[in-house]
């Protein structure tokens, strides 16, 4: 995620979001795949969030607050979806890693906003 430009993570997001929308019809509800393009939806949300302040735009942290909430309730939803699969597959695994490791981030970057 580190090494796509600008334009190609923008270009992701697009992606993901018109992936959801696809999902949302062809397989509504709780699925793996909804699960996956989730956490990279929420993956990408962040490092956008992250490049900008690293270039150092700035900006409100109420704005800031509120889309981190927003990449929270993406997260959230993604983890509970990956929890579904067997404890043995890597998109378990992978649930556990985000709620131990990006929740957790996420909630100390919003406290660290007040």
């Amino acid at each position: 995620m580190d090494q796509l430009s600008s334009a190609d993570l923008e270009r992701k997001l697009e992606l993901c979001r018109e992936v959801i929308k696809v999902l949302d019809v062809v397989t509504p509800g709780c699925t793996i795949t909804r699960g996956l393009v989730l956490y990279e939806l929420q993956a990408a949300e962040i490092m956008v969030a992250r490049r900008c302040i690293e270039s150092g735009v700035k900006l409100n942290k109420g704005i800031l607050r509120r889309k981190l909430l927003v990449i929270i309730k993406i997260l959230e939803e993604s983890i509970s979806i990956l929890e579904l699969a067997h404890i043995s597959t890597s998109e378990y695994l992978m649930a556990q890693e985000a709620k131990k490791d990006t929740l957790v981030a996420l909630n100390k970057w919003i406290s660290s906003l007040k």
